[in-house]
């Protein structure tokens, strides 16, 4: 199963930050959905995938995909290989 967080008009916050750290404590996939009240402009989304990559790499390895205004994460128990 996977988990859903909503990013709205607050934008990216710590408190998501931290929110997907707990998520990830017991699950391996989460869909972030950005919502229209935070932004509809591409190169937004694209800072946002760049801040959560940056906080998530200090805590294990993750893989990010962006699909439209969805982002997947996948948790990996090792470094994936590329």
């Amino acid at each position: 199963m996977t988990a859903i967080i909503q990013i709205g008009k607050n934008g990216l916050t710590p408190e998501v930050i931290e929110a997907l750290k707990a998520i990830f404590k017991n699950q391996e996939n989460v869909e972030l959905r950005i919502l229209k009240s935070c932004s509809r402009d591409r190169e937004a989304i694209d800072n946002i995938i760049a801040q959560i990559s940056a906080e998530l790499e200090k805590v294990g390895f993750f893989t990010l995909k962006k699909i439209g205004f969805k982002i997947f994460i996948k948790k990996w128990r090792r470094k994936p290989k590329k």
